[in-house]
């Protein structure tokens, strides 16, 4: 996803910072699309990663308080260094009044919804329990009727499909442009609730993977002729590990 993101913005066709909208612009929607717009006139929080993850999670916030949401947003690392489309998302944010609170200290509670958007698609470090512990310290021991993840719920590896260590598991997770092998494998399911891809602009010479990467197959295709026995239509290697 990275390379198809790189060679657009190479290619002239975007920016970083419009791909950043254009994501954050998505998950609000999709999350509106799925449960209505309930931040309207209510608490939310948006969680933000030192990433490019957290450079969507300022959009979110900056579109929900928008539409009338009061936002709370916690930062992993508030005053760390990002890259330069999530260092300008957040300026945005700021500039637009928004405060940015350390991820940890203690919020107001009762959220109608919490935006994930701690890790992506780039997982370096486990959700360990002491980051565990500073989400729900920031959230609240309630937690919130509504988790929307960006991407993919922090601590799954998209990858493999794999948790590492601990996940926050989402009502919703919103990936882009394609959904991700992580999604569909091993603990992807269960850890990201309902699955929405919003749409980014990226064209399809941009868009073709490389000869090697994973695919996911889709509907099995009808019998090609009537009568048509097993070994007419190829053969298939399977390798599984334990």
């Amino acid at each position: 996803m990275r390379a198809i993101e790189q060679a657009a913005i190479g290619g002239g066709r975007v920016t970083g910072a419009g791909l950043m909208e254009q994501a954050g612009r998505g998950v609000v929607e999709a999350a509106r699309a799925r449960f209505g717009p309930l931040w309207r006139g209510r608490s939310a929080a948006v969680l933000c990663g030192p990433g490019n993850n957290g450079g969507d999670g300022f959009v979110i916030a900056r579109l929900l308080v928008r539409e009338g949401a009061r936002v709370e947003l916690f930062a992993l690392e508030p005053r760390g260094a990002r890259p330069p489309d999530a260092a300008a998302a957040l300026r945005r944010w700021q500039e637009a009044g928004g405060r940015i609170r350390p991820l940890g200290e203690s919020g107001a509670g009762g959220h109608a919804v919490v935006f994930d958007a701690l890790f992506g698609i780039g997982l370096g470090r486990p959700l360990d329990a002491d980051l565990e512990a500073r989400v729900r310290a920031s959230i609240g021991a309630a937690g919130a009727p509504v988790w929307v993840a960006v991407d993919a719920p922090s601590g799954l590896d998209l990858d493999s499909g794999r948790v590492l260590d601990r996940v926050l598991p989402a009502s919703l997770t919103v990936t882009f442009h394609r959904p991700k092998i992580g999604h569909h494998l091993a603990d992807g399911p269960a850890a990201c609730g309902a699955l929405a891809v919003a749409p980014l602009d990226l064209d399809d010479e941009t868009d073709a993977p490389p000869p090697d990467a994973p695919r996911l197959v889709g509907r099995p295709e009808g019998l090609r002729k009537a009568g048509g026995h097993k070994y007419d239509h190829g053969h298939a290697l399977i390798l599984s590990g334990g």
